[in-house]
């Protein structure tokens, strides 16, 4: 009787100890969720490595990588966008953000005011242009507003041919019955006679000569007109094809995000650049023929003219300033920024990096 009462109590004890457990677990969880590190994290959208969803959320794979690389940390992060990399950086180093989250490139000078994360992308710089150039000399004639002169002058031309053929029909006994081939001899000698003066028209007498000389003086000032502006249209045309790299940027309309090491750089070269916070700013204006190209990050820019391939727009030329990104955070969180270091190299070593990678730009060629 005392061993069976025992066993009851035992049972009674353990289901007591499960409730308990049952109870005190999801608390336990709970308050450790509670004394979470809240981290405000600046963001600044850049696809593919940092894209603002429509409900508002943070996507991309600085975004995927950061949370990967983060989960084991007891973080809970707070994202705030930014609209140009400045003020995102300016924010970090007074300490009104605490983690810098894009395509954040690593520098001596940032390296010197933030901390900063093992490298995560190589990188490098491009040049994005407007492949909507002038195809042709028409075209460029028509942009211009040279082709209402044409037009005119063929009416010119077409009127005296007609005018000249009446005439000599009537006064040029041996002139041509066909009204075809008179139309054709007709033309033919008036556009000799405006190069080189050496027909006349006696058959209309001293007017006939007077005609032909002041025709002449005519033609060589059409002739003047018409090789200048055929001249400058090809020219146009020619120039329009001639950015391929960064040194054909001198001289021209570039495009560069405000506060970005492209920036920098380019100011570096003694060049006059038009600064813009957002590259879908620059683009548009890209786009409509106010910029001659962008500089910008080659997988942003690559990115950018695959998604978007009704721009037409063209990335080219050879990498250049190579670049290294990484995640950055004020100088509070140096053992932070070494925790997340560590975890970005597992994910390198294990092939989940990679995979990030392949996910946003497929596999790679090598």
């Amino acid at each position: 009787m005392g061993n069976k009462r025992t066993a009851v109590l035992k049972k009674k004890f353990l289901t007591t100890l499960i409730l308990l457990c049952l109870v005190c677990v999801p608390n336990a969880v709970s308050a450790q969720s509670d004394h979470a590190e809240r981290l405000k994290i600046g963001v600044y959208e850049s696809p593919p490595f940092v894209i603002r969803a429509a409900d508002g959320s943070f996507q991309g794979m600085a975004v995927e990588l950061w949370q990967t690389a983060t989960k084991d940390l007891n973080i809970a992060s707070e994202y705030i966008q930014y609209h140009n990399f400045r003020n995102l950086t300016a924010a970090a180093v007074r300490g009104e953000i605490d983690v810098i989250l894009t395509n954040f490139t690593v520098t001596h000078e940032r390296a010197q005011v933030l901390s900063i994360s093992y490298p995560w992308f190589d990188a490098g710089m491009r040049v994005m242009t407007n492949n909507e150039h002038k195809s042709d000399v028409f075209e460029e004639l028509v942009d211009s507003g040279h082709i209402y002169p044409y037009i005119w002058l063929a009416v010119l031309l077409a009127a005296l041919t007609l005018l000249i053929t009446l005439a000599r029909r009537r006064f040029d006994k041996n002139f041509h019955k066909e009204w075809k081939l008179g139309l054709a001899a007709s033309f033919h000698d008036l556009i000799l006679a405006a190069k080189s003066g050496r027909i006349s028209y006696a058959f209309l007498g001293w007017l006939g000569y007077v005609l032909s000389g002041l025709w002449m003086i005519v033609g060589v000032a059409l002739i003047a007109y018409v090789t200048s502006t055929l001249t400058t249209a090809m020219t146009t045309v020619s120039l329009s094809f001639s950015i391929k790299s960064l040194q054909d940027l001198p001289g021209k309309d570039v495009g560069v995000l405000a506060g970005s090491v492209g920036y920098d750089f380019l100011l570096s070269m003694g060049m006059d650049v038009y600064s813009y916070d957002e590259l879908d700013e620059a683009v548009n204006d890209l786009h409509q023929k106010k910029l001659d190209a962008i500089v910008a990050d080659a997988p942003v820019l690559e990115y950018w003219a695959y998604a978007r391939p009704e721009l037409n727009l063209d990335v080219v030329g050879n990498l250049f300033y190579p670049e290294k990104y990484a995640f950055a955070a004020n100088k509070a969180h140096d053992g932070l920024m070494d925790a997340v270091s560590l975890e970005v190299i597992r994910l390198h070593e294990l092939g989940e990096l990679k995979a990030m990678k392949e996910k946003y730009f497929g596999p790679e060629d090598f």
